[in-house]
C-alpha cells in the first residue's frame, strides 16, 4: 500500500503551481497592455500627421505647371531645422516641388524620392530610421484640362513616440505587489537585475547624446580654419579622438563612483585651449573673449577631459547667447578656485535657471542645440559634488559660477 504524500509536499506543489500561473498571467497581461498602449500611440501619431498633410494641402496653390506653397508656414515647427517636423511635396517624376524650412538638416531626402509613387487618393503611414512619416497622393488640375500628380509628405521625429513608450514601460519596470514569501528572493533578484540593466541602458543613451554634442565644436573649428592649416586640423582631429574615448569610458563607468584620487588638470591651459578653439569656431561673429592672465601651478583635482567638457560647454553657451563679450574670471580660495563665465546676452530668468539644467530643455529655440550642454556640465560637476550656480552677470547677461577643488599634488 503506497504512502500518502506529506502535507508539506502538497503545499509546496500548490505554491509552485500558483506561482507559475501568476507569472504566466502577469506576463500575458503585461504584453497585452504594452501592445495596446503602443498601438494607441501609433494611431494617434498617424492621425496627427494626416492632419498636417491636409494643412499643407490647404495652403497649396496651382500654377500653370506645378504647385506653390509658402516658404514659411504658420506651423512654426515647419520653419525650424531642429523641430523634428519636415514637410515635402514631390511631383510624378519624384522631383521635389516644395520643402519646408525645417528640412535644412534632413538627410533622408534621397530615400523619399527613391520610393515608387502611391496611387492618387492613397496614403501610407510608416517608420523609417528615426522618422515616422505619412504620405498621400493627389491629382491636381494645374492648367485647363490638365491634371498633375503630387505626393505630400510629412515626417516627424520618432523620439517623442519612443519616449512615451519608454515612459509607459518605465512605470512598470519592477515586480511589485504581494507575493508568497517563498518567491521573495526570486523577485528581489529580478528587480536588482532590471534596475542594473535600465541604469546601463540610460548611461549608454546619455553617452551617445553627449558624444554627438561634444564633437560639434571641433567640427565647427575644422570648418572655420583654412584647409591649409594642417596643424589646427590635426589638433581638432586628435581632440575628437580623445572625446570619443572619453565619452565611451563615461558610458561604462558609474558616475556615482566620483573622482579618482590623484587626478589633476592645468586649469589655465584648459581655459586657453577651449577659448582658442571657440574663437575659431565663431570666427565670423563679432564677439570678443576676455580670459584671465595665465597663472602657473593652477591645478584642479579633476580629470582633464571633464574640465574641458565643462569649460567648453559654458564658453560655447556664452558665444551663442552673448551679444559681444564673453568673459572668464577666477577667484582663488584656500582649497577651491571659483570660476565665473559671463556674457552680455539676455540672461536667464531666475525662475528658469533650474529648467535649463534639465536634459533636453531649451529656452531659446532659435539658436542651434539640443538642450544637452548644461545638463552634461551639471552631471559631471555632480560627480565631484560641485554645484553649478546661475546668476546675473555684471555684463548684463548670464553668469555661471562653479567652485573647483584645487589639487594638493605638487
Amino acid at each position: 500500500m503506497s504512502a500518502l504524500p506529506s502535507k508539506g509536499s502538497l503545499t509546496q506543489r500548490l505554491l509552485l503551481a500558483a506561482a507559475f500561473l501568476m507569472i504566466l498571467f502577469l506576463g500575458l497581461t503585461g504584453v497585452l497592455l504594452d501592445r495596446a498602449f503602443v498601438n494607441s500611440q501609433i494611431a494617434a501619431q498617424s492621425e496627427r500627421l494626416f492632419i498636417r498633410v491636409f494643412n499643407l494641402l490647404s495652403v497649396a496653390e496651382p500654377d500653370d505647371v506645378s504647385l506653390t506653397l509658402p516658404r514659411a508656414l504658420r506651423e512654426e515647427r515647419f520653419n525650424s531645422p531642429e523641430s523634428g517636423l519636415v514637410g515635402l511635396v514631390l511631383d510624378e517624376n519624384r522631383q521635389t516641388v516644395w520643402e519646408s524650412l525645417s528640412s535644412e538638416w534632413f538627410t533622408d531626402g534621397d530615400w523619399v524620392r527613391s520610393l515608387d509613387k502611391i496611387d492618387s487618393g492613397a496614403e501610407e503611414f510608416g517608420l523609417h530610421r528615426d522618422w515616422i512619416y505619412q504620405r498621400n497622393g493627389f491629382t491636381w488640375e494645374v492648367a485647363k484640362d490638365e491634371d498633375r500628380y503630387f505626393e505630400f509628405w510629412v515626417l516627424e521625429s520618432a523620439e517623442p513616440l519612443n519616449r512615451a513608450i519608454q515612459t509607459f514601460r518605465g512605470e512598470t519596470n519592477q515586480l511589485t505587489g504581494r507575493y508568497p514569501k517563498e518567491l521573495t528572493p526570486l523577485t528581489n533578484s529580478l528587480n536588482q537585475l532590471l534596475i542594473a540593466e535600465q541604469g546601463q541602458r540610460e548611461r549608454y543613451r546619455k553617452a551617445m547624446a553627449d558624444l554627438a554634442h561634444s564633437l560639434k565644436t571641433p567640427l565647427a573649428v575644422m570648418r572655420a580654419v583654412n584647409s591649409e592649416s594642417s596643424v589646427e586640423i590635426n589638433e581638432q582631429v586628435d581632440r575628437m579622438d580623445q572625446i570619443v574615448r572619453y565619452q565611451l569610458q563615461r558610458a561604462v563607468a558609474d558616475a556615482s563612483h566620483g573622482p579618482v584620487l590623484g587626478q589633476r588638470c592645468d586649469l589655465s591651459a584648459a581655459i586657453e585651449r577651449i577659448g582658442s578653439a571657440l574663437e575659431k569656431a565663431f570666427l565670423k561673429e563679432d564677439k570678443s573673449l576676455d580670459l584671465p592672465d595665465r597663472q602657473t601651478n593652477l591645478f584642479v583635482a579633476m580629470d582633464s577631459n571633464d574640465v574641458l567638457e565643462i569649460l567648453g560647454n559654458l564658453l560655447e553657451n556664452g558665444f551663442k547667447y552673448g551679444r559681444s563679450i564673453i568673459s572668464v574670471q577666477l577667484e582663488n580660495r584656500s582649497s577651491t578656485i571659483i570660476v565665473h563665465v559671463d556674457d552680455d546676452g539676455p540672461g536667464i530668468d531666475e525662475n528658469k535657471r533650474e529648467e535649463v539644467l534639465t536634459r533636453g530643455k531649451r529656452l531659446d529655440t532659435m539658436q542651434p542645440g539640443q538642450g544637452i550642454g548644461l545638463a552634461m556640465v551639471n552631471d559631471i560637476l555632480a560627480s565631484y559634488r560641485v554645484e553649478l550656480m546661475i546668476s546675473r552677470s555684471p555684463l548684463g547677461g548670464a553668469r555661471f559660477s562653479l567652485a573647483l577643488p584645487l589639487s594638493d599634488i605638487t
